[in-house]
């Protein structure tokens, strides 16, 4: 966050949104997946627990009991249930979120207030056996599509937070982008990836850095129509993903077959786009 500038910001229950990107680069322990449940909705373990039985027996592969929160020795988040889809387990970590040292740090977003969710929030995360993949494509499409489904299955979700990307996105808007991801769609944005206005008139991701170490900056000269902008980033975005860290300049073709131009920054942290 800029220090000289002085950023909106609204928290309730520890849940923080802000106007503009949080901190998380998805190393922090409250990133991940959230699912958010809405104001005054039991989610308490048992609650869960049943919801499981009656609607998704076939998730639930252990049960740990009713434990919620930080854990007092190393303070990680303690799983209340280890969930199974297609082969990959993760863990359903029920967390109180005012005592998770501040809670998720989310983009603003208009029609999701933080009043309007509970205290308690469900966090997925991977397994201890994907310990040395959670940051892979695979494992993170799991950790989406196991969402979805439990959008279904549990009382009262509200909506779903990615930590890396800083984006909150309503029950209704998070299913429908990972139900078309799984038809052959493009990467849920809002969601893995954002976009936001950078200096000098440039376009950046948010998120990208999850799985590459690198975020994206489209530079001024490809940002004079926001549609077009958009359709390269998310492109752009998808084939980074996919191949991994950029270390010289090359060329890629874009939305209408035109040929843009992709270099590393000086640092290294970026991955720059321009007109050809």
């Amino acid at each position: 966050m800029n220090r000289g500038k002085k950023t909106p910001v609204i928290e309730h229950e520890g849940c923080t949104i802000i106007a503009s990107g949080g901190t998380s680069d998805g190393s922090d322990p409250k990133s991940g997946l959230w699912l958010h449940f809405m104001a005054g909705t039991d989610a308490g373990h048992e609650t869960l627990r049943q919801a499981f039985a009656r609607h998704g027996p076939e998730l639930l592969s252990h049960d740990f009991g009713p434990v919620t929160g930080i854990s007092d020795q190393s303070g990680e988040l303690r799983p209340a249930f280890e969930l199974l889809l297609d082969g990959l387990t993760y863990d359903a970590c029920l967390t109180h979120v005012k005592r998770t040292k501040g809670g998720p740090v989310y983009e603003s977003r208009p029609d999701i207030l933080p009043r309007d969710m509970s205290a308690v929030a469900l966090r997925l995360v991977p397994g201890p056996h994907l310990d040395g993949a959670p940051h892979s494509l695979p494992v993170v499409r799991g950790q989406f599509r196991l969402a979805m489904r439990l959008c279904t299955v549990l009382p009262g979700v509200l909506a779903a937070g990615w930590g890396p990307s800083a984006s909150l996105v309503s029950r209704e808007a998070f299913c429908a982008l990972v139900a078309g991801w799984e038809k052959g769609g493009p990467i849920p944005s809002p969601g893995l990836v954002t976009f936001r206005s950078a200096m000098g008139h440039a376009l950046q991701s948010r998120g990208l850095a999850f799985f590459t170490g690198q975020e994206l900056r489209i530079e001024a000269d490809l940002v004079t129509d926001p549609g077009y902008a958009a359709r390269l980033g998310l492109r752009l975005a998808e084939m980074l993903i996919h191949r991994g860290r950029v270390f010289e300049a090359e060329l890629f073709t874009g939305p209408s077959g035109e040929q843009v131009r992709i270099e590393p920054s000086a640092n290294g942290r970026f991955v720059r786009a321009w007109s050809n």
